[in-house]
């Protein structure tokens, strides 16, 4: 269990402690360091679109990545899965493409990996 102080005149516009963490305020103390322009994601971003839960898994269809096939930079797919739904309509919203980033939200949060 991790255990640390943050005082009122440090809070800046957040209240969640995760983002208080004192490994991410040395990392961003670090990056302020270098000049590194950080830049919100609201700024490079162009969407955000949430995919959807589905559990009927079928040994063939549309191939549904879940969380656990997502890790850190990478996508397992020795260990996909398959769905069977007519998934035109859906896939023309969420179907990914090269260069998109794509973060977890469920499960393990925060994980991220570009598609290449």
């Amino acid at each position: 269990m991790e255990c640390f102080t943050v005082l009122a005149d440090e809070v800046e516009g957040r209240i969640d402690p995760f983002y208080y963490r004192p490994n991410f305020q040395k990392f961003e103390n670090k990056l302020k360091e270098c000049n590194f322009e950080l830049i919100p994601f609201e700024k490079i971003m162009k969407s955000i679109v949430n995919g959807f839960d589905y559990r009927k898994f079928t040994e063939e269809g549309t191939t549904y990545l879940k969380v656990a096939n997502i890790k850190p930079f990478e996508i397992i797919l020795a260990e996909v899965q398959k769905v069977s739904l007519n998934i035109e309509d859906i896939r023309k919203k969420i179907h990914l493409k090269r260069n998109n980033i794509l973060l977890t939200r469920k499960g393990t949060f925060g994980v991220a990996v570009r598609i290449k």
